[in-house]
C-alpha cells in the first residue's frame, strides 16, 4: 500500500471533519432512538430519508471516500429541504440545527479540495 504525503493543516481539517462527524451521527442516532416512532407520519418518512438517514450515510462514506460522501449528505440536505420542506409542507424547515448536524461534511469537502490542492502542488515542485 502506497502511504501519501499530506500536510498537517489538510491532515487536520481531515481528522477535525471526522471528529465532527462522530459526534454529529452520535447525536443524531440519539435523536433516532427517542420514543415516539409509532407517530411519525408517512410524510415525516420522506423527510427523514433525507435528514438524518442520507446526511449520516453521506458522513460515513466521507471517512475513506471524501468527495463523494460530502456530496451524499450535502444531497441530502438539499433533499430534505427542497422536497421535504417546500414541496410536501410548503415552508423551509426553520432554525440553524439542520446546517449544525451537516457542518462535518462542509469539512469532509474542503479537507478533499485541499489534499487536491496540495498533489497538484506536489506535482508542478516534481516537474
Amino acid at each position: 500500500m502506497q502511504h501519501q504525503r499530506t500536510s498537517v493543516p489538510t491532515l487536520s481539517l481531515r481528522w477535525l471533519a471526522r471528529g465532527t462527524s462522530t459526534v454529529s451521527i452520535a447525536l443524531l442516532l440519539l435523536f433516532l432512538t427517542s420514543d415516539g416512532w409509532n407517530r411519525v407520519t408517512a410524510r415525516e418518512w420522506i423527510g427523514l430519508v433525507f435528514f438524518p438517514f442520507g446526511v449520516i450515510l453521506g458522513m460515513l462514506i466521507s471517512w475513506q471516500r471524501e468527495l463523494a460522501g460530502s456530496l451524499i449528505s450535502l444531497a441530502s440536505l438539499a433533499g430534505f429541504y427542497l422536497v421535504y420542506g417546500v414541496v410536501l409542507t410548503g415552508r423551509l424547515p426553520g432554525g440553524w440545527g439542520f446546517l449544525a448536524f451537516t457542518a462535518p461534511a462542509f469539512l469532509f469537502l474542503a479537507s478533499w479540495f485541499a489534499g487536491k490542492a496540495l498533489k497538484r502542488q506536489e506535482k508542478l515542485v516534481a516537474r
